[in-house]
């Protein structure tokens, strides 16, 4: 994992998101996990970003209304994107 960075959830949670290297420099996976209140276990990671991409420099944030959004680059080495859900 590289560039981790994690927030409370708004519930008393926490939310964690990176970007996972494992066939670098080819592609990159922006990923994020939760671990709901309470709870000692992570949810499955889920990929952000296209299939055989390069995305980092993932961060994510906690709206005032209790919105979260999540933000990362995607290169796919013709074109630049910001990408986010």
């Amino acid at each position: 994992a590289v560039f981790p960075r994690m927030i409370d959830d708004g519930d008393n949670g926490a939310i964690v998101i990176w970007f996972d290297s494992i066939d670098y420099p080819n592609s990159s996976n922006a990923n994020v996990m939760r671990r709901p209140a309470g709870s000692s276990t992570w949810s499955d990671p889920v990929t952000l970003n296209q299939s055989g991409v390069f995305a980092a420099t993932p961060d994510i944030a906690l709206l005032p209304n209790g919105d979260i959004y999540a933000i990362w680059t995607e290169i796919d080495f013709s074109t630049f994107e910001i990408g986010s859900k």
